[in-house]
């Protein structure tokens, strides 16, 4: 009698555990976990310097929500951009591919997006930008470098306002969240794979922020430039946050890849022209994945190209015609590269040194380069870089010289202009 009571009483807790165990997951949002291939999420910040995450940097606004992010994956030290404008370092993170290598590219011949290769592969994939720069263009010959809808099952493009510049018409980083949290809610996710593109531009001038959000001017410290843009990086911090606790609540953190990466920076430096300095080109970026390295922090050289060959790998899905490096792989090169849009001027560094060639003069309001100009910077001892040491012939600079030389030559010569008709629609999308 005594040992039918014992079974019964574990019975009856068995259930009351059970039954507990459902309702809160059906309070919480969890659903079942899906086996098979990892989800893929990946988030892009507009004009988000390297040093404004706490993770890399005590000048940084607060960042709690990227720095959790970092905690549980990769975080890149010195990753550099491929190019200084939104919409060429865009296609390049999203075809893993130098700028000058997409403007040879075409409708026969050219490089995939991340999207296509993942839909080819059984993805259903989505699109959730800021800035109708994102939007998903005609496809041509000539603007198809620039169509950020290729491979993508859904886009929630931004209308477009009459007599507004393509660079002015944004949506809200609010709104782009409501857009994404309502599709990652939908049931249909359960079901196969999927891909999740997020761009943040909230950074980006004008900076319109909601009300608790603003800073108020305060003393003879207070800069309205720099601070009104670290609140833009708290606000945006925090819209990733809320992307987290919802992979999180609807049972998909497990079994998902995700990257951030920040386009290009910001030049804070008064006076001072956006280039190839540290400000612009030096960008943060984060790759976390299942069974990943867990708060690893890695001090080579990386490059924004290098998302999209991790992502692939993990979800085990062969890449096509990919520049960038697999980082769950050791890297076979520690060196960055990049280029102006237009392409007037290359760079390449290794992470302490940083070497720049102007092949053609760069006229650009407030910033003019003439066409033969180099540059040498030590960043180890001048991260300013106020210290031009090219035209010595020292080692170094013979070494990136060379470097930069086999990267970006092809045919006996430097990258030449971008086709005429290419660069009449970038107008309609860069900054000049």
């Amino acid at each position: 009698m005594q040992r039918r009571a014992k079974w019964f009483l574990a019975v009856v807790v068995a259930v009351f555990i059970f039954v507990q165990l459902i309702f809160f997951g059906v309070l919480s949002g969890a659903q079942p976990k899906r086996q098979g291939p990892p989800n893929v999420v990946l988030v892009t910040i507009d004009r988000l310097r390297w040093d404004r995450l706490s993770c890399l940097s005590t000048n940084s606004p607060g960042t709690p929500n990227i720095d959790a992010l970092a905690a549980r994956g990769a975080l890149f030290e010195k990753c550099y951009a491929q190019a200084e404008l939104t919409p060429t370092s865009h296609m390049a993170i999203l075809t893993s591919s130098y700028p000058f290598e997409t403007y040879k590219d075409t409708a026969q011949k050219r490089h995939r997006t991340l999207a296509e290769m993942l839909r080819a592969a059984g993805y259903h994939t989505a699109s959730f930008p800021s800035t109708a720069i994102l939007n998903p263009t005609e496809f041509n010959e000539v603007s198809m470098a620039l169509n950020f809808g290729m491979g993508f099952d859904e886009v929630a493009a931004i209308p477009m306002e009459p007599g507004k510049p393509l660079f002015f018409v944004r949506r809200k980083g609010r709104d782009t969240n409501d857009l994404a949290l309502k599709w990652l809610a939908d049931p249909a996710r359960q079901g196969k794979p999927w891909f999740l593109f997020l761009n943040y531009r909230d950074g980006h001038p004008p900076i319109e922020l909601p009300a608790p959000w603003m800073p108020a001017a305060s003393g003879s410290q207070f800069d309205e430039r720099v601070d009104v843009y670290d609140a833009a990086v708290r606000y945006m911090d925090s819209l990733v946050g809320e992307i987290m606790s919802a992979l999180k609540r609807r049972g998909f953190e497990d079994n998902t890849a995700i990257a951030l990466v920040g386009d290009h920076g910001w030049n804070a430096n008064v006076g001072r022209p956006e280039g190839f300095n540290e400000g612009t080109v030096h960008v943060p970026m984060i790759l976390s994945w299942p069974g990943g390295p867990r708060g690893t922090r890695v001090t080579e050289v990386a490059e924004t190209i290098d998302a999209v060959p991790t992502l692939l790998s993990v979800a085990g899905v062969n890449g096509e015609r990919l520049s960038g490096q697999d980082r769950t792989k050791p890297p076979k090169r520690a060196l960055a590269f990049s280029q102006t849009t237009r392409s007037e001027g290359f760079m390449v560094t290794d992470g302490r040194w940083k070497y720049i060639h102007f092949a053609r003069t760069l006229n650009r309001p407030g910033f003019f380069v003439k066409k033969g100009t180099t540059e040498l910077y030590d960043l180890s001892s001048d991260p300013g870089e106020t210290r031009n040491l090219a035209g010595r012939n020292s080692d170094e600079e013979i070494r990136l010289r060379y470097y930069l030389a086999m990267r970006f030559t092809g045919d006996g010569g430097w990258p030449g202009k971008p086709d005429p008709a290419v660069l009449k629609r970038m107008k309609t999308q860069d900054y000049f």
